[in-house]
């Protein structure tokens, strides 16, 4: 239909059309600076210490999950139900939408898919075969199958140097296949 959802810092969550025309403020919980519709349609909104599921055509927003943090800087999800949500200097917290269960993946607590080298998560985003690529402010990192998640080896980095400082430092991250 056309329609753009986004937060504006300080002013909450704001719906434009197709045209650029404001058509939606609704209510959201101060300091609301991430909006993100997952895989199965639903919406979901931060504002730095709390997570909530929110319904932005009447605003109405409930609490799921609460967190300490210098900011949330992304989120993502799978096909499993799973919330990735980038919690800026305490690492990754994983969200499972059905049964509210939280996974942390940080620099000092080690996992099933192993830890994190790097807590500042600035963007995330899966790959066509569902493994997950994370920029940090200083990683790389990519999940497979037989290690789970691992920075990419020094040749990798030092190889496409702007590349990796592109991907690792910019908030918004795009990923392409090319084979």
């Amino acid at each position: 239909n056309g329609e753009t959802w986004c937060t504006v810092q300080n002013s909450g969550v704001f719906c434009f059309d197709a045209s650029g025309k404001i058509i939606a403020h609704p209510t959201s919980p101060a300091g609301t600076c991430i909006i993100y519709k997952d895989r199965r349609g639903a919406y979901w909104i931060s504002n730095g210490s709390a997570l909530y599921s929110y319904n932005p055509h009447t605003g109405a927003y409930q609490e799921k999950l609460t967190f300490t943090s210098a900011g949330i800087y992304c989120m993502t999800d799978d096909n499993q139900g799973n919330l990735y949500i980038s919690v800026y200097s305490k690492g990754l917290y994983i969200y499972n939408v059905e049964s509210g269960k939280v996974t942390v993946l940080n620099m000092r607590q080690r996992g099933n898919k192993g830890f994190l080298c790097n807590d500042w998560v600035r963007s995330m985003a899966f790959d066509h075969t569902g493994h997950l690529w994370i920029g940090t402010e200083a990683d790389v990192i990519h999940e497979d199958d037989e290690h789970g998640f691992r920075a990419l080896p020094d040749e990798c980095e030092s190889g496409s140097e702007r590349c990796f400082e592109a991907f690792a430092m910019h908030p918004v991250m795009h990923l392409a296949h090319t084979g």
